[in-house]
């Protein structure tokens, strides 16, 4: 706009300065007409009238060319003004475009950080809320208590349950911007529940078939009213039990001790003692050996996880678990039956 400006004041001068020359010139046609009726009358006054115009003309010629000049120079000055505001204009802009990526950049990053750590929380407490869903299952299953308190047991896990699905439901919904991300990571998590559900299925078809295959040995094969002793005798780091008749059952990491004390004589008696596998192809023996046992019997479940070595001693064997509790059993083909429970062990 400045230099428009300009443009246009020089223009106005310059049409000015064409008037004055209009005027003079015309001047100068009246001075040579006056001139023309008077050259008769005075030489002299013509020739210097003659001299002031042409002096006039060269005043005005050269300050009309210095003014084109000035014109000139101010052009030149405002285009590289121009030019330098543009430049300055241009840098600006790209410094603050490049800035704006940055900030764009680090807000990505920002929000996958985010979005991670959501997710992970989320993860650990879903796997928190199975962990205590199976401890609170175990306890269920490993406990001999009334109805009336299983009920209680499974109202409380219930209302834990929904206070955990309550905590759930608000975390998500503080996260609710992030629902796409998540919803994809869901996803994909079930797709490795199902992978791992899927492992785990064929995990343990092939842990089937491999007791089976070692049931199938006839070295490890239970005689139809198990594996007895005249004497047989179950001790724990806690104390000692006499049983009249006890049985032990091995079930997919699990090792189950059935029996009844002897209520007759507290010390050490006779008895004995059953073995048996508790796989669909033995039912038969599990259910007459548990026949045989006495109406007072008792259960005890040792986790086979927990075991850390399984010891062969004499005529018996001893489980020592990572608690540091001890269980020792006596009685025939101790051997056989310490080599199955090492392979069964995880």
């Amino acid at each position: 706009m400045d230099a428009e400006q300009l443009k246009l004041k020089s223009k106005e001068q310059l049409e000015v300065i064409l008037k004055d020359l209009e005027a003079i010139y015309q001047k100068k046609l009246s001075v040579q007409k006056g001139l023309e009726k008077e050259i008769q009358k005075t030489l002299s006054f013509q020739a210097e009238k003659h001299k002031e115009v042409e002096a006039e003309e060269e005043f005005i010629t050269i300050k009309l060319i210095k003014r084109l000049e000035e014109l000139k120079n101010e052009k030149t000055d405002l285009v590289a003004r121009v030019e330098r505001e543009e430049e300055y204009l241009t840098n600006t802009l790209q410094k603050k475009l490049k800035r704006l990526e940055q900030e764009k950049v680090d807000l990505e990053q920002k929000l996958e950080i985010e979005e991670e750590y959501i997710i992970n929380k989320l993860q650990k407490q879903f796997e928190t809320l199975q962990s205590e869903k199976l401890q609170l299952e175990q306890q269920l299953e490993g406990e001999s208590i009334a109805g009336l308190e299983t009920r209680k047991l499974r109202l409380e896990m219930e209302d834990y349950k929904r206070k955990k699905d309550r905590q759930t439901a608000i975390l998500k919904s503080e996260n609710s911007e992030l629902q796409l991300v998540l919803q994809k990571e869901k996803e994909k998590f079930q797709l490795l529940n199902q992978e791992k559900a899927e492992w785990e299925r064929q995990s343990e078809l092939e842990d089937e078939h491999h007791i089976n295959t070692k049931l199938n040995c006839p070295q490890f094969a239970p005689r139809k009213r198990g594996i007895s002793t005249n004497r047989s005798v179950l001790k724990s780091s806690t104390g000692s039990l006499s049983p009249r008749g006890q049985q032990r059952t091995l079930k997919r990491g699990w090792l189950e001790v059935l029996g009844g004390p002897d209520k007759k004589n507290q010390e050490e008696s006779e008895g004995e003692l059953f073995f048996t596998l508790t796989e669909e192809s033995l039912t038969g023996y599990e259910s007459e050996s548990i026949e045989m046992l006495p109406p007072d019997s008792i259960s005890t479940k040792i986790n086979l996880g927990k075991v850390e070595d399984v010891v062969l001693n004499g005529n018996g064997f001893t489980l020592k678990l990572k608690s540091g509790e001890m269980f020792t059993f006596v009685g025939n083909d101790a051997s056989s039956w310490c080599n199955l429970i090492k392979d069964l062990l995880p």
